[in-house]
């Protein structure tokens, strides 16, 4: 194998394009996604202290309810109601049918009365 100035000349080449590559790429690459991942696990860190705190909340209000579940039921009146089968009941009094000569004239009247409805009249 002959070695001669060309094999020196690539590689000083190559190392200077590693060089350029490295502070001019890859750095500002590997920043930019460092800083994505603490931006990343701040937010996370957040959600899970938010997350607790809305399980506190939650906890605090069904103890409220409970709470006042209790107290309700302890301050409720006894309320006991009987309970009477249909059977059992009989009305008082049999119904009063009207006379046909009456119930002609409350129909004659609730006629009348529609037939003004309708007509729209007023009076």
């Amino acid at each position: 194998m002959v070695v001669n100035a060309t094999l020196f000349v690539q590689a000083f080449n190559f190392f200077i394009a590693y060089l350029m590559l490295r502070f001019l790429l890859f750095k500002p690459a590997m920043k930019a996604i460092e800083q994505e991942r603490q931006e990343r696990d701040h937010l996370d860190a957040q959600i899970s202290e938010r997350e607790k705190i809305l399980q506190k909340k939650a906890e605090e209000k069904e103890k409220g309810w409970a709470k006042k579940q209790k107290a309700f039921q302890k301050a409720a009146p006894d309320v006991r109601t009987k309970q009477v089968a249909h059977a059992q009941v009989q009305p008082e009094q049999k119904p009063v049918a009207p006379e046909p000569k009456e119930l002609e004239k409350l129909v004659d009247e609730v006629q009348q009365e529609l037939e003004k409805k309708v007509r729209h009249d007023k009076t």
